[in-house]
């Protein structure tokens, strides 16, 4: 099941439970109500018009008025609580981004996007360049600082939600770029290597810089995901070989940074 299929479940669990209570509480304020009612009406209250219908009010108003407020009021905490867990099952808790089967579910959802629409997309699989060797030299707080920096920078090069990036692991990235031609998909990792290039890191008075390889394929609704993740790694491995800090794209005709 995708994670926008999971929201939605959740999002109408959540009007049913939050809505549930308040209903229980109101229909016990109306049967406080009716028994007052009927021990007015007993007592002959009823004949003084002037005090029974204002007190029966105020009965109905101090008891539904308050607990209904309180339930939705918890009801809404549940909630938040829920929408935190469904975030920490689909987000990489050090990066923020999507984490690898989130991006997945959003890979299957844009597929049948593109099947309405016609269109197509670029799997972008980029790596950090000798990241072990920072992680050994510096250590690994330093490690996560710069993953941080890095989905931050890539984050900020992207077209908001139109486009997807996740941690596919440890110091490898994966974006997706919605409706985009191979020369577009192209500039932007190009575009986004150069700022990772350009990005620095001060900490304990070092200046820290890292690069980044990257690999692209494309994909479409009658494509295998799996596969095109394949011809991007196989690009990703490319650009390594060929020295890294450089962008290869896997297509029809291949066209290389």
């Amino acid at each position: 099941m995708s994670s926008r299929a999971q929201l939605n479940i959740l999002s109408w669990t959540y009007a049913k439970e939050a809505l549930a209570f308040p209903i229980i509480v109101c229909c016990s304020a109306m049967s406080l109500v009716t028994i007052y009612a009927c021990i007015a009406m007993e007592i002959g209250l009823h004949l003084q018009p002037q005090y029974f219908l204002p007190l029966v009010i105020g009965i109905a108003g101090a008891v539904a008025g308050p607990m209904t407020i309180f339930a939705f009021f918890r009801e809404h905490q549940k909630y938040a609580a829920r929408l935190t867990l469904q975030n920490f099952a689909t987000t990489d808790p050090l990066t923020g981004v999507l984490n690898r089967r989130a991006f997945q579910d959003a890979v299957a959802d844009e597929q049948l996007r593109m099947e309405r629409s016609g269109t197509s997309a670029a799997v972008v699989l980029f790596d950090l360049d000798r990241f072990k060797v920072l992680n050994d030299i510096h250590g690994h707080v330093v490690g996560d600082e710069v993953l941080k920096t890095v989905s931050a920078v890539a984050h900020s090069e992207l077209r908001g939600p139109f486009d997807r990036l996740g941690r596919w692991g440890g110091e490898e990235f994966i974006i997706l770029l919605n409706n985009i031609s191979s020369a577009q998909a192209h500039s932007v990792a190009q575009r986004l290597r150069l700022r990772i290039q350009s990005e620095r890191l001060e900490i304990n008075g070092a200046s820290i810089g890292v690069t980044a390889s990257f690999g692209l394929a494309f994909v479409d609704s009658n494509s295998c995901f799996d596969a095109a993740v394949s011809q991007a790694d196989e690009a990703l491995y490319e650009a390594k070989a060929r020295g890294r800090n450089k962008v290869v794209v896997k297509s029809a005709v291949e066209l290389v940074a």
